[in-house]
């Protein structure tokens, strides 16, 4: 364990965690871990088992990479407000500053809800963790300033976060972040060929072979992303429908999905979602992204009927996925996800 007090403040995290959301009336619920479909994205590589029966039947399975299926079958059963910190797993994750291949996942679904309340809902839980978390370390540190024998500096008593100070978060969506950031309308560029030409522009290398989604992923990550969320939190919403996953498209606009990111200090920590309820389409989702899997010579996992089943029965709903993880490191200020995390992966592997 690198540093324990940090730790031990990211332990406390999770209680503040359950504290605000059984104050909402939301129920905490534990879905499996081990299940038929960890996972259907394309980009995502889930640890990959199976399950065996005495008989010595074997059934193919893996380790959640979110436990957003079974949260919505919750739904459709019925239970209107539902969160569960989740321990969740992605294999192919660099061990850098900011990754860690199994890690914890705070997700929360409303019923009968847009994807607005969950934008206030982060927001409010935020405050409310650096706010109370930095109470708990103030008092601390002032017990250990009474109680040292040590001489010299007294600790200091300071448990104070800056983001409890921070009044309002920004909101922007993508266009707007593009045309602040790399100085063009994403909106007037929606085309492959369009945005190709801008990236070039920025002096980015575009590979005949790269997509859409390639090229804004490359202008994102080499122009935006770093920048956000450094005089305050950003919930960036409005992504291109090409990258909806699981979220409804935009009514007004199909060209964009009711689907917002949540950004600190350059730091991507949530990815939230107005949730596609309709099963015929998300059919066509999950088929379209089994073929995607299957043509890069990934394992294709069977698509979850049960979850198609139990959307029938969601009239509307929005949902988030936080990273508890990345939320301690800002809290605590540390730099590197190991100081939040008892046993880290290249503690454990390297």
């Amino acid at each position: 364990m690198k540093n324990q007090h940090k730790f031990l403040a990211a332990m406390k995290l999770r209680a503040l965690i359950r504290e605000f959301f059984s104050s909402r009336e939301f129920v905490e619920c534990e879905t499996p871990i081990c299940v038929r479909s960890p996972g259907m994205e394309p980009n995502l590589f889930p640890f990959e088992t199976s399950v065996v029966e005495w008989s010595g039947e074997k059934h193919v399975a893996g380790l959640i990479t979110s436990p957003e299926y079974s949260l919505k079958k919750l739904l459709g059963a019925g239970l209107p407000r539902v969160f569960e910190l989740a321990r969740v797993f992605r294999n192919h994750e660099d061990f850098d500053a900011t990754h860690n291949p199994e890690f914890t996942m705070l997700e929360w679904y409303r019923a009968n809800a847009g994807y607005e309340e969950i934008m206030t809902d982060t927001e409010e839980l935020v405050k409310y963790c650096a706010l109370e978390l930095g109470k708990k370390t103030k008092n601390q540190e002032i017990k250990k300033s009474k109680t040292s024998r040590a001489t010299g500096t007294v600790p200091k008593a300071d448990g104070d976060c800056p983001l409890a100070r921070v009044q309002s978060w920004q909101r922007m969506t993508v266009d707007e972040a593009f045309k602040k950031y790399a100085g063009f309308s994403l909106l007037e560029n929606f085309s492959r060929e369009k945005l190709a030409d801008r990236a070039r522009e920025l002096k980015i290398e575009v590979p005949e072979t790269d997509s859409f989604d390639d090229i804004f992923f490359r202008i994102f990550g080499l122009h935006i992303e770093r920048k956000l969320g450094h005089e305050a939190p950003v919930i960036l919403y409005e992504y291109p429908a090409s990258q909806a996953s699981l979220a409804r498209l935009k009514p007004s606009d199909p060209r964009l999905a009711e689907r917002f990111e949540v950004y600190i200090q350059g730091v991507e920590i949530a990815n939230a979602f107005g949730e596609l309820t309709d099963a015929t389409e998300q059919r066509k989702r999950f088929e379209i992204e089994a073929e995607e899997r299957r043509a890069a010579g990934k394992t294709v996992f069977p698509i979850d009927e049960t979850l198609l089943n139990e959307l029938q029965h969601v009239h509307s709903a929005a949902g988030i996925a936080l990273g508890v993880d990345r939320l301690a490191m800002i809290l605590t200020g540390s730099n590197n996800i190991e100081e939040v995390l008892a046993f880290s992966a290249k503690e454990l592997f390297k």
